[in-house]
C-alpha cells in the first residue's frame, strides 16, 4: 500500500491511497497429482478428472452408517487479485465537519475446482426391501455390495475461470454540531458493484421463459460464436442453448444501479455526565463469490441421477440407467450430457443489504465509574440462498406410476 496524507490548510486535509492485495490458496485432496483412483476403480458413468483432482469417489451410506472415500468437494484453487484506489477529503467549516470521497476497485477472482469431480454415490437401502412391501428394515450395506446406488452425482471435469469486475463507490458525510449538546451525523453512500464477467465466456446461466413445462429454460453463454466452444462435452439434443450478449448481457446478471446507503446518527448530552447516542444505516454486502463461480461450474458438465423411488429393478433401474438411454449429441462422439444439473443465478438479482440501528446511553457515576447500556439491531434483506427449483412433485397416490423425472416441472 502507498498512502499520502496532505494538510492543505488548518481546516482541509486530503488522503490518497493505492493498495494491491493477492490471495493464493490451494486446497488439494490426499491423492491429488499422485493416484487416479477413479480410473482404477472403473465405475461406469464416472470420468477421470485432471491430475490435481485425482482421488476417490465419495460413498454416502444412510441408516446411520458411516460413509467413506474423500470429500465430494474439491479441489479448490484460488488466484485472487485486488487493486484499490481511494481518495478522502475532510473539511471543517463553522459548525460543520464535512467528509467526502471515492473509491475505485478492480477485482480478479481466479478459481479452479468443482464438486463431485470424482463422483458421489448414495445408498438408501431400496434394493434390499422385501418385494412384498417395506415392513422390514432395509439393509443399506447390502445395497452397497450389490453396487446399485439410489442416487449418483458426477462432474465431467474441473471448472476454471478468471472472473473480474471494476467497482465504484462514493460518499458524503456531514457532522453538524447543532447545539453545544446535540450533534447530528448525516451521510449518504453510493455503490456500483457490477456482477463479474469472464473474458473467455466461461460462464453459463439460464434464461427462464416461465414456470411452465412448455417453456423450457435456455442455457445461455455470453459472447459470440459457437455455444460449445471450449467445452469437453455436449448437451443432448432437445436441451436448448444459445450464445450472445444480446440475451442476458456479457455478465449474465443485471447490474443493480439502486445501491444507495443513507446513514443517520445523533449524539445528545442532556447533562454534563450523560450522553445518548442513536443511529441507523444501510450496508450493502458483496462478500460472496461462490454463487457467481457456480455459473462457471456449468461449463464442466454436471449430472445428478436419481433411481426410482419405488423398489427398483436390479438390472435396469439404477441411477446410471441414464447412461444406457439414447441421449444423442448430433455430430459429437464424446460425453453427451442429458438431464444436466445446472446452477443458475437470478438474472434480475438485487444487491443484498443489512439495515442496522442502535441506541446507546452512557452515564458517568463517579470519576472512576461509568455505566453504559446499549441496544444494536439489524435485519437482512434480499439475502442469497440456494434453492432447488426443479424438484419432483410428490406422487398423487399409489396408482401414480410417473417417474421422478416425469414429475419435475422441466423433465429434460
Amino acid at each position: 500500500m502507498v498512502s499520502n496524507t496532505r494538510t492543505l490548510s488548518p481546516s482541509l486535509v486530503n488522503e490518497t491511497r493505492f493498495g494491491y492485495n493477492r490471495f493464493d490458496s490451494d486446497l488439494l485432496l490426499r491423492y491429488a497429482n499422485e493416484r487416479d483412483v477413479t480410473k482404477e476403480l472403473g465405475i461406469r458413468g464416472l470420468v477421470s478428472p485432471p491430475k490435481n483432482g485425482w482421488g476417490t469417489p465419495a460413498i454416502q451410506l444412510g441408516g446411520g452408517l458411516s460413509g467413506f472415500g474423500e470429500s465430494g468437494n474439491g479441489p479448490w484453487i484460488y488466484r485472487n487479485r485486488t487493486m484499490q484506489f481511494l481518495n478522502n477529503t475532510s473539511r471543517v467549516r463553522g459548525k460543520h465537519a464535512f467528509r467526502f470521497g471515492m473509491e475505485a476497485r478492480r477485482d480478479i477472482y481466479g478459481a479452479e475446482g468443482n464438486t463431485v469431480a470424482r463422483g458421489r454415490l448414495y445408498y438408501q437401502g431400496l434394493l434390499s426391501i422385501a418385494p412384498g412391501g417395506r415392513a422390514a428394515a432395509p439393509n443399506i450395506f447390502a445395497d452397497f455390495m450389490l453396487g446399485l446406488p439410489q442416487r449418483g452425482e458426477r462432474a465431467l471435469g474441473l471448472a476454471s475461470a478468471s472472473l473480474r469486475t471494476i467497482s465504484w463507490y462514493g460518499y458524503f458525510e456531514d457532522t453538524w454540531r447543532l447545539t453545544p449538546k446535540v450533534t447530528l451525523n448525516l451521510g449518504l453512500r453510493y455503490e456500483l458493484t457490477p456482477p463479474w464477467f469472464e473474458p473467455n465466456q466461461r460462464i453459463m446461466n439460464i434464461q427462464m421463459l416461465g414456470w411452465d413445462a412448455a417453456k423450457i429454460p435456455i442455457l445461455t453463454r455470453a459472447g459470440t460464436g459457437d455455444f460449445n466452444e471450449g467445452l469437453q462435452f455436449r448437451f443432448a439434443d432437445g436441451i436448448p442453448t444459445q450464445t450472445g450478449d444480446d440475451k442476458l448481457g456479457r455478465r449474465l446478471i443485471n447490474t443493480d444501479y439502486s445501491d444507495w446507503a443513507p446513514r443517520l446518527g445523533i449524539a445528545w448530552s442532556p447533562v454534563s455526565r450523560m450522553t445518548v447516542r442513536a443511529g441507523a444505516g444501510l450496508f450493502y454486502t458483496q462478500d460472496q463469490g461462490n454463487p457467481r463461480f457456480d455459473m462457471v461450474r456449468n461449463t464442466a458438465g454436471r449430472g445428478d441421477f436419481t433411481g426410482s423411488d419405488q423398489r427398483p429393478n436390479m438390472t435396469t433401474d439404477d441411477p446410471w440407467r441414464f447412461e444406457r438411454q439414447s441421449f444423442t449429441c448430433s455430430g459429437w462422439a464424446g460425453n453427451c450430457v442429458g438431464q444436466p444439473f445446472v446452477l443458475g443465478n437470478v438474472v434480475s438479482r438485487r444487491t443484498r443489504y443489512v439495515g442496522q440501528w442502535l441506541l446507546n446511553i452512557q452515564r458517568e457515576v463517579t470519576s472512576h465509574l461509568m455505566v453504559e447500556v446499549g441496544y444494536l439491531g439489524n435485519i437482512g434483506r434480499k439475502l442469497e440462498r440456494l434453492r432447488s427449483t426443479n424438484e419432483a412433485f410428490t406422487k398423487t397416490g399409489p396408482n401414480d406410476t410417473r417417474s421422478i423425472s416425469q414429475r419435475r416441472i422441466f423433465p429434460t
